[in-house]
């Protein structure tokens, strides 16, 4: 901003009273409606709860990382209807036998599996022909399983990750931006009623001199000098006046509805409350081109969209990987323990009393690979999507910006022209209002004088409320609304 409206002091005499109800009544400052909606409003707490389910996903996808254990355990057993050889001297064989092993796996990055652990296994039985009765059988096992095209490398294996922390920055710079929008639509809203209360002051003020010139004519007639239709002429013309009155104070309460939605304000909202008055100097806008490009760079709205170009990226990169054959190779080794007793048994394979190994490769290959090209190619698309959006989105923006800073410089022309306007029609309403009493002019041409008047102070107040709301979404898109309100993101 730089440069300062102050031409108001003679238009200020004019309104005195620019914003407030009556003495007594609960007032409310625009800090603390800011103050309420950030703490109240729905909106903002809907959106906090989506950022920090955002972020949630990203331990989510780490998990994927986390060791697992895993406990097994079992028994059971075993009663042939006959044997199978007389070698094991009895009719019926019957074992009975229980195992339980314990182990851990754990994925890297790169698409890697280890897994180790440990088991033991005890069988009994009533054949003489086990060389252990009891046997404990023990094992010390490991593998290791790598993806060598489908899903192998960091790229892939990290994409999950990426994934959710891209989500969770475009969750918190929506919060971001619906905290903006909060503020904006708050301060909007907070000078939308103190502009509704100063036309209702106004439509008041012009009340009183309806009053007075309606008084005037009366009595005018009364003593020869005007006719019944200039008395009804004045009390037409009085009664337009109260219609607008309260036509105004409906726009008030509407007003007032709506801000204290906006603020998530319920304690008192069956009462009128006072806001600040319409301030008396405005600032007018930055150089423009300057102001497009620091609104440009911080566009939160930009900022979501590259965030869904960097997930389409990254889903087209997954993607792409789904379309190479799933190649796997994989290695298991043990060392194995056998006797009597388990802790021999444990001992044995400790000591590397046996071992079994075996490495190999694994090949899974879909014909034509029809679903995989089917979702490269939607890939392909959301991430043209997302561009097109990001181009929109800049062209809208430019538009807008461009938009936004012509009506505030513009805004600002028009108050001086307003304010020029409200005192000749000021001074010309007097002026007929004394040159009717001398009895030199119609009734109907001040209560034309009067008209004007008013239509010159509304057509001020609309100029000062339009320059007013265009300060507020200027400072709303070139990211200075959180230092105007002494906020900042850490509060």
């Amino acid at each position: 901003m730089c440069f300062m409206h102050s031409r108001f002091s003679f238009v200020f005499l004019l309104f005195p009273f620019l914003g407030g109800v009556g003495i007594g009544a609960p007032s409310l400052s625009l800090e603390d409606a800011i103050s309420r909606a950030l703490e109240h409003n729905l909106d903002i707490q809907i959106s906090e709860v989506a950022a920090d389910r955002a972020e949630d996903a990203i331990d989510i996808a780490k998990a994927e990382f986390d060791p697992t254990l895993f406990f097994d355990a079992g028994i059971g057993e075993s009663l042939s209807p006959q044997n199978s050889s007389t070698l094991e001297n009895t009719s019926q064989p019957f074992s009975q036998d229980w195992d339980a092993s314990v182990s851990a796996s754990k994925k890297i990055s790169f698409g890697t599996t280890f897994r180790v652990g440990s088991g033991v296994d005890q069988r009994e039985t009533n054949s003489t022909i086990s060389a252990f009765n009891p046997e404990y059988n023990s094992n010390l096992f490991f593998s290791i399983e790598q993806p060598l095209l489908r899903g192998a490398g960091r790229q892939v294996n990290l994409t999950g990750r990426r994934l959710a922390e891209s989500s969770s920055d475009q969750s918190r710079l929506a919060l971001m931006a619906g905290t903006l929008d909060v503020l904006r639509d708050t301060e909007l809203s907070y000078w939308e009623l103190a502009y509704q209360r100063a036309r209702l002051e106004l439509r008041q003020s012009s009340i009183k001199a309806a009053e007075k010139l309606l008084d005037e004519t009366e009595e005018r007639e009364r003593i020869g000098v005007a006719t019944k239709v200039d008395v009804l002429q004045a009390r037409a013309s009085l009664a337009s006046r109260r219609e607008a009155v309260i036509l105004a104070e409906a726009a008030i309460a509407r007003t007032q509805d709506e801000l204290l939605e906006i603020v998530g304000w319920k304690d008192g909202a069956s009462e009128d409350f006072a806001v600040d008055a319409l301030p008396s100097e405005l600032a007018g806008p930055s150089e423009r081109k300057g102001f497009i490009e620091a609104a440009t760079a911080l566009d939160l709205d930009l900022r979501e969209q590259l965030e869904v170009i960097e997930r389409s990226r990254l889903q087209l990169a997954l993607a792409r990987n789904q379309r190479m054959p799933e190649l796997n190779l994989r290695f298991d080794g043990s060392y194995l323990g056998r006797n009597t007793m388990g802790s021999r048994a444990y001992r044995g394979a400790f000591d590397r009393d046996g071992y079994s190994w075996r490495g190999g490769l694994e090949l899974s290959l879909p014909w034509g690979f029809r679903e995989a090209k089917a979702r490269e190619r939607q890939a392909q698309r959301d991430l043209r999507t997302a561009e097109l959006d990001q181009a929109k989105l800049e062209q809208d923006l430019f538009y807008e910006l461009r938009s936004v800073w012509r009506d505030a410089s513009t805004g600002l022309k028009r108050l001086n022209v307003a304010e020029i306007a409200v005192e000749l029609q000021s001074e010309q309403f007097a002026e007929e209002e004394a040159r009717y009493s001398a009895g030199l002019v119609t009734l109907r041409q001040v209560l034309e004088a009067q008209e004007d008047w008013d239509a010159a102070r509304l057509s001020y107040l609309d100029a000062l409320i339009d320059s007013l709301q265009a300060q507020v979404i200027i400072s709303r898109l070139d990211g200075s609304m959180m230092e105007r309100h002494e906020l900042s993101w850490a509060e």
